[in-house]
């Protein structure tokens, strides 16, 4: 990171016109040193949830920001690694998990939350479509274009396109302890109820079992009153992006 950048501090939410992301290793530090501490663990995970999948991830090593934008190093490891940095609190400053989060808003302001099936780690949690970056996210220069990664899941979870939906410029992007989310605000183009039902659709067409149980719409009063999402959603709506009214 260059020296006249920052890193965000948890409960901050910066709305930013440009996000720059690469993988800039080819391994994590902390994953290579704690190799057998990491295998020990994902035995017992995986006795726990067979359905879990030690793939390819990329966790946010560093990053920055000043006056012209966002910036994140990542680098290639494998969820395995992941689950246990998760679990035993993060342990790798400054390392961060840092990971999209599709905030579509409806004609009516309200906001598309999905929640995760049971078999899941983040069962029962109401979230925005999103998630981790993956190989398929990553270009051969190690670029990473965040709205392109994000529609993807967006696509994967919902069945939706870049063609439901009006992008909003730049992104929101809030950190919350080790978690960084970048907020891609959008307006869905169909009713609320049109939306609902292309779910349904999408996850029956299914032919592997769906990662989310449902989805609901949410007013943004609604969000930020309580513990219905976790933090991170609400610091997303603390302040106004262009274009996005609550």
């Amino acid at each position: 990171m260059a020296e006249a950048r920052r890193r965000l501090k948890s409960g901050e939410s910066i709305f930013f016109d440009r996000c720059v992301l690469r993988v800039s290793r080819g391994s994590w530090p902390f994953a290579d040193a704690h190799r057998d501490q990491v295998e020990r663990y994902w035995s017992d995970a995986l006795a726990r949830n067979p359905h879990i999948f030690n793939g390819v991830i990329y966790p946010l090593l560093d990053h920055g920001i000043d006056d012209d934008g966002f910036y994140g190093d990542y680098a290639r490891s494998d969820f395995a690694s992941y689950l246990y940095w998760r679990e035993n609190g993060f342990c790798d400053p400054p390392t961060c998990d840092g990971f999209a989060s599709v905030m579509l808003v409806s004609s009516h302001g309200r906001y598309l939350m999905t929640k995760a099936a049971p078999y899941t780690l983040n069962a029962g949690l109401w979230v925005p479509a999103g998630g981790m970056v993956d190989q398929r996210d990553v270009d051969a220069d190690g670029m990473i274009d965040v709205w392109r990664y994000g529609l993807r899941e967006l696509a994967e979870e919902t069945g939706l396109t870049d063609a439901d939906l009006l992008r909003q410029p730049g992104l929101q992007i809030a950190r919350d302890g080790a978690l960084i989310v970048y907020g891609l605000f959008c307006r869905a183009r169909e009713t609320e109820e049109a939306i609902i039902q292309r779910f349904r659709d999408h996850n029956e067409s299914l032919i592997e079992t769906p990662e989310l149980d449902e989805v609901k719409w949410f007013s943004a009063k609604e969000i930020l009153a309580g513990d219905l999402v976790p933090r991170f959603v609400r610091l997303l709506l603390q302040a106004s992006p262009v274009g996005v009214d609550r």
